[in-house]
């Protein structure tokens, strides 16, 4: 358990994203950047995995977030794709 500091985003949407959304829930977060040929894929797949498996176990509750660390290339489209 730990505290993270409040922060705005953009969304794959294009829209405002930020911190509040997750208050008071359970989340997972990766870092990412979508010209990334090595770690990047790995990771957005085991993300998938994650998610598969929370749904099969019933839990809609924890939240996925992936945020890019390379915004000038990472436009919501190119984060949509």
């Amino acid at each position: 358990h730990g505290e993270v500091p409040a922060f705005r985003l953009i969304d794959s949407s294009g829209q405002p994203f930020d911190s509040s959304a997750l208050a008071g829930r359970a989340w997972v977060a990766d870092f990412i950047f979508t010209q990334c040929p090595g770690i990047c894929p790995m990771m957005s797949a085991q993300m998938q995995r994650l998610q598969s498996a929370l749904e099969d176990r019933g839990d809609l509750d924890t939240w996925l977030v992936s945020i890019s660390v390379d915004p000038k290339n990472d436009s919501p489209e190119a984060l949509r794709e």
